[in-house]
């Protein structure tokens, strides 16, 4: 049985936020992605996804420009599959005002998988 999870965080400074891990023997489908520029200038955000099989981090947006008082959002096109602890991480740059949020599906992992 799935649950939908949505995770929101307002960020604070340019330090490199997990915003969501996928909680061990879990999957997750990660479908909505939201990034609010608050802020009265441009500003850019940094989106990444860590692979945690891999030891990886994939980044999915780099210096991504936030128009003032405007927003990205993705949503429903595609799904980014991910696996037990895998993480969504997101960067801003330095003096933004910045508020992120996303929606997974989490459920129990459907095939028992081997350790390395």
């Amino acid at each position: 049985m799935s649950r939908k999870v949505t995770i929101g965080v307002n960020l604070t400074d340019t330090t490199k936020v997990t915003l969501y891990t996928v909680p061990i023997r879990n999957n997750a489908y990660w479908d909505l992605f939201y990034a609010i520029n608050n802020g009265a200038n441009n500003k850019y955000i940094n989106l990444f996804w860590y692979d945690k099989s891999e030891d990886t981090e994939i980044e999915i947006l780099n210096e991504y420009t936030l128009n003032a008082k405007n927003f990205l959002k993705f949503d429903g096109g595609a799904v980014v599959v991910l696996d037990q602890e895998d993480e969504i991480r997101v960067q801003q740059e330095t003096d933004a005002n910045i508020s992120v949020l996303a929606t997974v599906e989490v459920f129990p992992e459907l095939s028992v998988k081997k350790n390395n």
